[in-house]
C-alpha cells in the first residue's frame, strides 16, 4: 500500500475522532439546558395549578432563564458541562435566529429597519455621549469607559470583545465591562417586557422598538421580546415584538461596523496623540454573521408567500402556513435551550468585584439609552403605525 495512502487514512481517522471527542464534549452541557428549558414548561404549569394570576404573569422563556441562574448560581456546574453550554449560548443561540427570520418578509423587514435607523443612530448616540461624561466624572480609565460605552451603545458583549483589541484593554477591563453589561441585560431582561407593557403602556410595535434599542445584549433582546409575546400577544397585529426587537436589534450590530473602529480611533488618538497606532482588525470580526441567515429565511418567506398568493399548484395554502408555523415554534424551542445556557453561564459572583464606580457608569448608560429611545418612541409614534 502506498505510504501516502496510509498517511492520508490516518489524518482521515484522527479528524473523525476529533470531531467526535468535541461533539461529546458539548452534549453534557447541551442535554442540562434541554433539561432546563423543559422543566421550566412543567413548573409552569404547576404554578398554574397552584396560583392562576401568577403563573399567567410568567412566562415560559422567563422561567428558563430564572431557572438557569438559580442551578448555575447556587450550584458547582462541574467543568465538563461548559463546553454544551457555551455552545448554547453562541452556536444554539445564532441558530434559534437565524430560525426566526421566517416570521417575517423581506418588506417587513427593511420597513422595521428603515424606520428603526433613525431611532438606532439616536440611541447609540446617546449611550457613547452620556457614559463619556460619566466616566470623566467618575475617574474611570478610558478604556474601561470605551467598553462600557461600546456594549451598551451597540451590540453587548460582541461589541465589547471586538473593540477590546484595539484600545489594548486588559483581560480584567474586559471581564469588568462584559460583568457590566451582563448585570444591567439581565435586569432588563426581566424587567423591560412589564415594563413596556404594564407602566409605559406602549403598544406591541413600540415595545419591540424599546427592547431592541435599550437592552445591551442580543441573546438579552431575543428573551426580552419572546417574554412580552408569551404573555400579551397581539393579535391585531401581524409583527410581533420579538419580531421587531429582534430586527432592530440586527440594524444596532450592523453599525459595530462604523462605531468600533471609530471609537478605537478616538480612544487611541486621545490617549496617545497618534491615531496610527490603532490595531486594525478584520471587518468580519465586527459583522453579524447570522444576521445573513436572518435574512435569508426573510427571502425565503418572502418567495414562498409570493408563490402562494400565486396560486402555485404544488404548495397550498394550508402546507404553506404549516411549515411557517412549525418553524416558528422550532425557532422559540430552540431558544428556549440558548437561553437556558444564558442564564447557567451567567455567573453573579463574578460581579462582585466590579467596584460602585464602573456599576454606576453602566447605570447611566443603560437609563440613558432607555430614555433616548422611549422618548424618541413617542415623538415618532405617528409614523410607526404603518408597521
Amino acid at each position: 500500500m502506498n505510504p501516502n495512502e496510509n498517511l492520508t487514512e490516518r489524518s482521515i481517522i484522527k479528524k473523525y475522532l476529533l470531531v467526535a471527542q468535541k461533539i461529546s464534549s458539548i452534549i453534557p452541557g447541551f442535554l442540562l439546558a434541554v433539561i432546563i428549558s423543559i422543566g421550566a414548561v412543567y413548573f409552569r404549569k404547576a404554578i398554574i395549578c397552584i396560583s392562576p394570576g401568577l403563573g399567567k404573569g410568567l412566562s415560559q422563556i422567563l422561567l428558563t432563564i430564572i431557572l438557569g441562574l438559580i442551578i448555575g448560581n447556587l450550584f458547582k456546574i462541574p467543568d465538563m458541562f461548559n463546553p454544551g453550554i457555551k455552545f448554547c449560548v453562541v452556536k444554539i443561540l445564532r441558530l434559534g435566529i437565524i430560525l426566526m427570520g421566517i416570521r417575517l418578509s423581506l418588506f417587513a423587514m427593511a420597513k422595521i429597519g428603515l424606520l428603526s435607523a433613525g431611532l438606532v443612530i439616536a440611541c447609540i448616540s446617546a449611550g457613547l455621549f452620556i457614559t463619556a461624561l460619566v466616566v470623566k466624572k467618575l475617574g474611570i480609565s478610558g478604556r474601561l469607559g470605551t467598553l462600557i460605552a461600546a456594549g451598551t451603545g451597540i451590540c453587548g458583549v460582541s461589541a465589547i470583545i471586538a473593540i477590546s483589541p484595539g484600545i489594548n484593554a486588559t483581560e480584567e477591563e474586559t471581564s469588568y465591562a462584559v460583568g457590566i453589561i451582563t448585570l444591567f441585560g439581565v435586569f432588563a431582561t426581566f424587567f423591560y417586557p412589564y415594563l413596556t407593557h404594564s407602566i409605559l403602556s406602549l403598544s406591541t410595535i413600540q415595545s419591540g422598538l424599546f427592547m431592541g434599542t435599550a437592552i445591551h445584549d442580543t441573546s438579552q433582546v431575543t428573551g426580552a421580546g419572546l417574554i412580552y409575546d408569551q404573555l400579551w400577544a397581539d393579535g391585531n397585529t401581524h409583527l410581533s415584538a420579538a419580531d421587531i426587537a429582534i430586527t432592530v436589534k440586527m440594524v444596532r450590530n450592523l453599525f459595530m461596523l462604523f462605531v468600533i473602529p471609530l471609537l478605537s480611533f478616538l480612544y487611541v488618538k486621545k490617549e496617545t496623540g497618534n491615531a496610527g497606532t490603532v490595531k486594525t482588525q478584520k471587518l468580519k470580526s465586527f459583522f453579524p454573521v447570522f444576521l445573513i441567515g436572518f435574512v435569508f429565511m426573510a427571502l425565503v418567506r418572502t418567495i414562498g408567500d409570493h408563490l402562494i398568493l400565486n396560486k402555485n399548484p404544488w404548495c397550498t395554502h394550508e402546507t404553506w402556513i404549516w411549515y411557517c408555523e412549525s418553524q416558528k415554534q422550532w425557532a422559540e424551542y430552540i431558544l428556549a435551550i440558548a437561553l437556558s445556557g444564558v442564564g447557567l453561564n451567567t455567573k453573579f459572583s463574578k460581579l462582585k468585584i466590579l467596584g460602585i464606580k464602573p456599576v454606576l457608569a453602566g447605570f447611566s448608560a443603560a437609563v440613558s439609552v432607555g430614555l433616548a429611545s422611549f422618548i424618541l418612541i413617542k415623538i415618532l409614534a405617528p409614523y410607526l403605525i404603518t408597521l
